[in-house]
């Protein structure tokens, strides 16, 4: 990734993020990262803001290579699409907010929703659960190379405080088939499952047939889990990028889907993006392929607790003009997004972490994917609040009281 140009951009990104160590914005690729990014020459690398960044690389590279996410993600975009235009819309339609409310109910309930059954204790799995399983255990499986799984799940444990989000679907899999093996096999099994309507069902489904005959199931390879259970015919999203198809509505997102696709033989990048680990740490699959691949699945836009932004990807290879307008699409598109979340979601909690609390603003909590003045400025050097009501052609305060979001 390479430092964005000058300082009037960087003065656009400030932390936002509250209690949260990390995020990605599904719609628009932008991660955000409490601390900061440490150096290669740092002696405790990979650090804890490390992991969480490579945490956020692993969901990005799931969007883009599992349909299941990928489809979740052109979803989202979609949506805010429509949104902006509901927006700029003279009236607004009322029955715009009901629909919100409900698509987004709904593709909530798509990540959560358990289904299938394991054969230990006959409860199933969400989409969510196998998301952040494996990006939580991938930037960690240097551990499990160097140590053993026994040390790999403890660290595992602590990392993500207990929480069975994480756990489910990892510790499901080590009591079928022991921990080595259930640590090596766990995010192929898991991107195969990504590649269904109901990844949880056949999540599920792999385990009760990988139990039926444990001991040669722990003989299997990555290459065996994919050739096993993904059927021969099958038009993967990474061979729709290989081929290239137009497949996202974002063209960066082509862009970067094809790179991807086109680094090396298709079955290597297959492995690879069932592995995310050896993309991470330019191991085993990731080590096959070109100096593209890595570029490719790196955040297009990370911004810091520090205030600092760096570009990846394509945005690389932007002039600097069409780079500036790039993030900026890519800032106002989560500024949009998150007021589209407050009023779709109006009972989720929200994180505000901005200091202005005079502000008038700030009560709607309207603002809190924008980016706020500094911590010494005035509530008023707010370039969001302008910046809405231009697109709008209201002020925040006066659209959440409409919307009864006060």
């Amino acid at each position: 990734m390479s430092e964005a140009p000058s300082d009037d951009i960087e003065r656009l990104f400030r932390f936002i993020l509250s209690s949260e160590r990390g995020s990605l914005s599904y719609g628009t690729g932008v991660v955000r990262v409490r601390g900061h990014l440490s150096s290669s020459e740092e002696a405790s690398w990979p650090n804890r803001d490390d992991l969480t960044l490579m945490h956020e690389m692993v969901h990005q590279l799931h969007a883009l290579t599992t349909p299941f996410l990928f489809r979740y993600c052109e979803d989202y975009r979609h949506l805010a699409s429509e949104f902006g235009r509901w927006l700029q819309a003279d009236p607004r339609p009322d029955k715009v907010i009901g629909e919100l409310r409900q698509t987004l109910a709904e593709m909530e309930q798509d990540l959560d929703r358990e289904s299938g059954a394991d054969p230990v204790d006959g409860h199933g799995f969400s989409a969510r659960q196998l998301i952040e399983g494996v990006a939580s255990v991938e930037p960690l499986r240097p551990i499990a190379t160097d140590n053993g799984a026994a040390t790999f799940l403890k660290r595992l444990r602590s990392w993500v405080k207990g929480a069975r989000t994480y756990l489910r679907a990892i510790d499901a899999l080590c009591q079928v088939l022991g921990p080595e093996d259930g640590v090596r096999l766990f995010s192929t099994l898991a991107f195969v499952a990504l590649h269904d309507e109901h990844p949880g069902e056949a999540f599920a489904t792999m385990l009760r047939q990988l139990n039926e005959h444990p001991s040669r199931s722990r003989q299997m390879t990555s290459a065996d889990v994919i050739d096993v259970f993904l059927p021969s015919d099958y038009s993967s999203l990474i061979l729709r990028f290989a081929n290239g198809e137009v497949v996202s509505r974002a063209p960066l997102w082509n862009v970067a889907g094809r790179r991807f696709a086109r680094s090396g033989p298709i079955d290597v990048v297959h492995l690879a993006a069932a592995n995310p680990s050896s993309l991470l740490y330019g191991s085993n699959f990731g080590s096959a392929l070109d100096s593209t691949a890595g570029g490719a699945v790196t955040p297009l836009l990370t911004i810091t607790e520090d205030g600092r932004a760096r570009v990846g990807g394509p945005l690389n290879e932007l002039p600097e003009a069409e780079l500036r307008n790039a993030v900026l699409g890519m800032i106002v598109g989560d500024e949009l997004t998150g007021v589209m979340l407050r009023l779709g979601l109006p009972d989720r909690p929200i994180r505000n972490a901005c200091v202005h609390t005079t502000c008038p603003e700030h009560t709607s909590h309207l603002c809190s994917l924008a980016y706020p003045p500094p911590n010494n400025g005035h509530w008023s050097d707010c370039v969001f609040r302008q910046r809405f009501r231009d697109y709008a052609g209201v002020n925040l305060s006066d659209f959440a009281a409409q919307y009864g979001l006060v």
